[in-house]
């Protein structure tokens, strides 16, 4: 049997929370240390990519570059769900 409800029952349907985040482009990359490994603990995350770059996945215990196509959206779907 299928339960519809899960989230809602969770209480996820109370409220929604957009975040934003913009990392500007490092001019001496040689400079920059970049972010930590980290994990998305929400429902969905949603990266627009851009000219830069720098999005990363871990596969194989290996740090893969992920090809930015501009104006393209990535949705990741997120620890909760």
């Amino acid at each position: 049997m299928i339960h519809t409800n899960h989230l809602k029952d969770m209480e996820c349907t109370n409220s929604l929370l957009p975040l934003g985040h913009y990392y500007q482009p490092c001019l001496q990359s040689d400079l920059s240390l970049g972010l930590t490994k980290l994990s998305d603990n929400s429902l969905l995350t949603v990266l627009l990519q851009d000219h830069v770059g720098g999005f990363q996945v871990l596969q194989d215990q290996y740090w893969v570059d992920v090809p930015p196509v501009l104006g393209a959206l990535v949705v990741n779907v997120g620890d909760f769900l």
